[in-house]
């Protein structure tokens, strides 16, 4: 979710994004807001519902849940926690 009170609207987040979710918006005001993922908040994550992009992923490589079953799965698979800080959590395989 974009802080909007800290965004500069440099766009750096919408170069990264390989799925070109986020997006610059000009307002009418004449101001502007990066619109970005927020891994679709507004499902109910209660009854188990999943981000868009996890569902339709042709191949199954993103995944979405509670860090613990995220790293559950990647020790499964063979994956280590990177050197070093990183937040909250990164693995690879």
């Amino acid at each position: 979710v974009v802080d909007e009170e800290l965004c500069i609207g440099c766009k750096t987040c919408a170069s990264a994004c390989p799925f070109e979710v986020p997006q610059y918006v000009e307002l009418e005001d004449g101001g502007f807001r990066m619109d970005k993922c927020d891994t679709c908040l507004s499902l109910g994550r209660e009854d188990g519902e999943m981000p868009h992009c996890v569902l339709t992923c042709p191949v199954q490589a993103l995944h979405f849940g509670p860090l613990s079953e995220m790293e559950a799965a990647a020790k499964k698979k063979g994956g280590a926690r990177m050197e070093g800080e990183t937040t909250p959590s990164v693995y690879v395989s």
